[in-house]
């Protein structure tokens, strides 16, 4: 058991979260994958995607390409709002 003067605030928050919801096995980062998954699902361009998760570009992409897709991961961030929206609504 973690102790809440022992371990860090991170690992005490996810351990308390495994108590009282049951879920196990998952990190910050598991939300980042929700999202980027079901972005998908919501038809969002894989390019908006990373932008929106902030993913660095590699290659000939990263050189040439500079636009930031503002407008775009804008759309994105309110599809994923209304989506999260009428799950918990």
């Amino acid at each position: 058991m973690i102790d809440e003067n022992s371990a860090s605030s991170s690992e005490y928050e996810v351990s308390m979260r495994h108590l009282t919801c049951g879920v196990k096995d998952w990190t910050l980062h598991s939300l980042r994958r929700t999202a980027a998954t079901n972005l998908g699902k919501l038809k969002v361009q894989p390019h908006v995607i990373q932008s929106v998760l902030a993913h660095s570009w590699g290659g000939i992409t990263a050189r040439y390409n500079r636009f930031d897709y503002f407008d775009e991961k804008r759309a994105a961030v309110l599809l994923w709002e209304a989506k999260l929206a009428s799950i918990v609504a």
